[in-house]
Order: C-alpha cells, then structure tokens, then sequence
C-alpha cells in the first residue's frame, strides 16, 4: 500500500507552487477550518494505523503468512478492530453519500481510508467493515460492539468512483498468490 505516496502527492499537487493548485483544491483536500484539518489528519493516521496493525494478522494468519501463529493473527485482529471502532465514531457527524460522486472532491483521509478496506478486502477477502455485531472485551477490557456502520457508507459508496477501480496495469497479485492470502487458518475471521 502506498498510502503515503498518495498523500505527498496530493499535498505537492495542491500546494501554492503545484502544477493542478488553486486555493479551492487545498482547502477540499485539507480541511477548511483548523478542526477539519486536524479530523483529516487523524482519520488519516488511523488509517495508516490500520494497515500496519493487519501485517501481523495476514502474517500469522494466512497461508501466505511466514509463521503459522493463528492465536497472534486473533489477538491483533482485536486491535484493527480498536482502530475500526475509533474511525466509525469519529465519522459519525460527516455526510458520506458524496464519496460516490466523482464531480466530488474527497479528502486525503477518504483516499487512504478507501486504499485500506479495498486492500484487505480484495486482497485476503475480508470486508473489514461487516462486523458480526458480537460483543466483545476490547483490549482495554471494555465492551466493544463490532459494528462499522460508517465504514460500510465510506467504502459502499467510495468503491463506486471511476478513480478507485482496480486496473489491470497496476499492482495486483497473481492468482495463485491470492488464493495463499485469502486461506485462513481456523479461528481467525
């Protein structure tokens, strides 16, 4: 995932010098108000998160992992799932029906957001956004109900934009590679 990529791309495309900026470009991409900017950084940070903490899960959980750890790849679930449960709260008061739009703009934290549900859903097979609606002890020993409601609106209407269709030409693992990362040990999802 080249998340980061994305995001310095954007920011040096809409930057004063950039080759595509206008003032309208940055505030979209970046927030207009000092609370938006700081929302966007933190779902954008989530995000990142989000990715880094799947490593140990696909990793351990997966046939295309190096170490058979089903325990580990369970254990780290729970913490995607935190990170799941911060990003669904902190979308709660944002309209999301635009991110289907493609005369919309999206924010950079929509794009990484979008890079990782399609990922790991494509990828492993895992719609991380389709909680079982179970609770569950949280890894601070707190109730947690898994459920993503505004995960669901984020990547259902999202997935819908001509810019966020998988190209053949861009990165995509084999066939044979897919059906390692999409074999689940037992007991993991």
């Amino acid at each position: 995932m080249t998340s980061m990529a994305i995001i310095q791309y954007i920011e040096e495309a809409c930057a004063p010098s950039g080759e595509s900026s206008n003032i309208c470009a940055r505030e979209i991409v970046k927030g207009l108000t000092p609370l938006e900017r700081a929302r966007i950084t933190g779902i954008t940070t989530l995000a990142e998160e989000l990715l880094v903490s799947w490593n140990p899960v696909r990793i351990f959980g997966t046939k295309a992992g190096t170490i058979v750890y089903p325990e580990g790849a369970s254990e780290m679930l729970r913490w995607v799932q935190r990170t799941l449960s911060n990003v669904d709260r902190l979308l709660v008061d944002r309209d999301l029906e635009y991110l289907g739009d493609d005369e919309r703009s999206v924010t950079v934290a929509d794009v990484v957001l979008f890079g990782f549900l399609e990922f790991v859903d494509y990828c492993y097979g895992v719609d991380v956004t389709v909680g079982s609606e179970r609770e569950w002890t949280g890894v601070y020993g707190r109730a947690v109900r898994e459920d993503y409601p505004r995960l669901r609106e984020v990547y259902g209407s999202f997935k819908g934009r001509k810019g966020a269709m998988r190209h053949g030409s861009g990165e995509i693992a084999s066939e044979e590679v897919l059906e390692r990362m999409r074999a689940w040990y037992d007991g993991i999802h």
